[in-house]
């Protein structure tokens, strides 16, 4: 199944949006406590790449894990901070395993939620 192209805001942008760009995204999973969204998007890339999208600063977007060249099939996330991302390497699925971290100035929330690979 294709997925459907839709407009999303550039990644740069911690205001809310003026403009949009055309991006695919294919799957996504919410963070506990509502601290953002990981999602797949090819926006501004050959591949659909791991991304972060936060609730709290009213939709700021980031790359994460950028090195990794190949694209994002799907994202679990566990209630402890486990986060599992499957990559479509050269044809065959992956499963790539990380974990949540918290910078120590974010126990207040204002900080989005950074991940870590292992």
């Amino acid at each position: 199944v294709e997925p459907e192209e839709i407009l999303v805001p550039p990644s740069s942008s911690s205001s809310p949006p003026t403009d949009f760009v055309e991006a695919s995204v294919r799957c996504g999973a919410l963070l506990p406590g509502g601290r953002g969204v990981l999602y797949g998007s090819d926006e501004g890339s050959e591949f659909r790449t791991l991304r972060h999208y936060d609730v709290a600063s009213g939709g700021e977007c980031r790359e994460l894990a950028p090195e990794i060249e190949w694209d994002v099939e799907d994202i679990l996330v566990g209630e402890g901070g486990d986060v599992v991302v499957v990559y479509n390497e050269d044809g065959r699925s992956a499963f790539h395993h990380a974990v949540l971290v918290d910078s120590p100035a974010s126990s207040s929330t204002d900080e989005p939620a950074d991940i870590e690979s292992s």
